[in-house]
């Protein structure tokens, strides 16, 4: 039996949706959902109060799209010196 978790879905263009799904996330777990791959960063911050109290256990999970969490591949340094 599997919990329910409320999310947070950042998509790459910076927007949010938070919902709820039947599914326990945690840090690091990846899933799909809506037709994409999602990566669970952690605790996602109290957005309406700033933060949160003491014992308040977190209740939502901060989750990227795998397209905005994938580093981009710099191309190599130069080894020529400044003039």
């Amino acid at each position: 039996m599997s919990m329910a978790s409320e999310v947070v879905l950042e998509y790459p263009n910076g927007r949010t949706f938070t919902t709820t799904i039947d599914l326990n996330v945690e840090r690091g777990m990846v899933f799909e959902l809506f037709g994409r791959r999602w990566y669970a960063l952690g605790p996602a911050a109290d957005w309406q109060s700033g933060k949160r109290a003491k014992n308040e256990q977190p209740r939502r999970i901060l989750c990227r799209s795998l397209e905005r969490v994938v580093p981009v591949e710099l191309p190599e340094p130069s080894t020529r010196r400044p003039r």
